[in-house]
């Protein structure tokens, strides 16, 4: 019989193993199983009495069969119910008290233990046998690599045979990977946080094999900080968008023993719940001196990592009152690499900050007339406090001889230019330039007037002027 043939040979397999492995350290070549020893202590008591199982009512119980299963398995007396779905399984040699599995890594699983009052081969259990006196099953757990020890309870029942109080029999068995201080609790990972998420508080399970006091590790914590036998779901405080890969958890006992650290998978968490938060601003269109007037600065209180996360949008922007209406833009675009605090200054001669470049995934939102709005497009930015020319050469349709989306500075003077221009719609989205002038150039959409030029430059007392004028500089996480 197929069954028969298998059988036989996993457990020559399983001896084999013991006896090369036996409770010392894994060969290195071990990746996804481990063998463990586990230690039968038959220690019976009862709601009304306790007692104890002697060596000789343990001999007469002449068959023991222990058999690994997957955690979802639901227990019953009948073992030819799991053969279909064992991860391993042996007989245990009831004068020894013990007995050696080859189980799988990083698996929930339980151990069911069948006792027999009579002696049976393996051939004769597949061929299905009566007689089961004791049955039952541990709780959930899984080892790692990592795992030096663990302790688990299993809970006998009596098949049809009560004592004279009525109540089921029940005894303890402790299972020890090999370890010499088998009273440390271990926790493994049931349920990951999905890799990348939208939920800024996700939920994780954990299984421990003890209850006791939850400590978190790197940037992730919970108000759960209690853990008891069996599976555990925390769900971590809110958390930023980004990636997290330095998480980790331990259990501490009521003892005071500490469980092995957990560390959890990287996940990434892009949350629907998008925040704005504005680095710069100023009200002020003309420098004082050489000097932007700054209304905000709240640059101390991000970092450049904040920047760096994943998911960041950089924005710029404008508000202005023109003929008695308020008008304003806004643009957000994907954060270029390595992108810096101290890089989006508003420019000045003394900063020297330029950014000449295109952006990605750029957003336009206006009430402006002539502002294309769009949720997504190529930007391109020219931000420099310097004099500009004409001159197109970054190949993206400039005209050379009209000021656009496509100019050149020339690293000297400080005329100044801010703009933000949508490169799918040929137009400017945004400009403030002439930074030194009582009369700067300000201007949403496409300068109007088609003998001047589309970024405003020049514009001065016909743009449209600086009544209520505000600039920010933002970034959304």
């Amino acid at each position: 019989m197929l069954f028969s043939r298998n059988l036989s040979w996993l457990i020559l397999s399983l001896i084999t193993l013991f006896i090369f492995s036996g409770c010392g350290d894994l060969e290195l070549e071990m990746q996804d199983t481990r063998s463990v020893v586990l230690k039968m202590n038959f220690n019976k008591g009862s709601p009304s009495r306790s007692s104890q199982i002697t060596q000789d009512e343990v001999s007469n119980h002449k068959t023991h069969l222990i058999v690994a299963l997957p955690y979802w398995e639901q227990l019953s007396s009948n073992y030819m119910n799991y053969y279909n779905s064992f991860f391993a399984l042996e007989l245990m040699n009831p004068s020894e008290n013990q007995v050696s599995l080859e189980i799988p890594l990083n698996t929930q699983m339980k151990i069911f233990a069948f006792i027999f009052s009579d002696e049976y081969t393996p051939d004769q259990l597949i061929s299905g046998v009566s007689g089961v006196s004791y049955f039952g099953e541990s709780t959930s757990f899984s080892i790692g690599t990592n795992t030096h020890n663990l302790r688990l309870g299993v809970t006998l029942q009596s098949a049809g045979t009560a004592n004279e109080n009525g109540n089921e029999e029940d005894n303890t068995v402790t299972i020890d990977p090999g370890g010499t201080d088998s009273s440390a609790p271990f926790i493994d990972q049931v349920t990951a946080v999905t890799s990348t998420t939208s939920d800024s508080t996700p939920d994780y399970t954990f299984a421990s094999t003890a209850a006791g006091t939850i400590t978190y590790g790197g940037s992730c914590s919970s108000s759960n900080t209690a853990a008891n036998t069996g599976n555990n779901t925390i769900t971590f405080n809110t958390l930023s968008n980004g990636t997290y890969s330095d998480c980790t958890i331990k259990i501490t006992d009521g003892d005071g023993n500490q469980s092995n650290t957990l560390t959890i998978p990287e996940f990434t968490v892009i949350s629907s719940t998008v925040e704005t938060f504005v680095i710069y601003e100023t009200t002020t269109p003309t420098r004082s001196g050489n000097n932007i007037v700054y209304s905000l600065d709240n640059s101390s209180s991000y970092s450049d990592s904040e920047l760096q996360a994943d998911g960041v949008k950089i924005g710029y922007r404008m508000e202005v009152t023109y003929n008695g209406t308020d008008y304003y833009a806004e643009t957000f675009f994907d954060a270029w690499d390595n992108i810096t605090l101290s890089s989006l200054q508003f420019p000045t001669i003394l900063n020297g900050n330029v950014i000449h470049r295109s952006v990605d995934n750029m957003s336009v939102s206006s009430n402006y007339p002539t502002v294309t709005n769009t949720s997504s497009t190529i930007g391109r930015l020219e931000i420099w406090p310097y004099n500009y020319s004409a001159t197109a050469n970054s190949g993206i349709g400039g005209n050379s001889s009209k000021y656009d989306f496509d100019d050149t500075h020339t690293g000297n003077s400080s005329y100044g230019s801010m703009q933000v221009h949508d490169l799918t719609a040929s137009q400017t989205v945004m400009a403030w330039n002439r930074h030194s002038s009582s009369d700067p150039d300000i201007g949403l959409g496409n300068n109007p007037d088609l003998s001047g030029h589309s970024d405003w430059t020049f514009s001065g007392a016909s743009s449209l002027g600086g009544l209520n004028w505000k600039f920010q500089i933002l970034f959304q996480r």
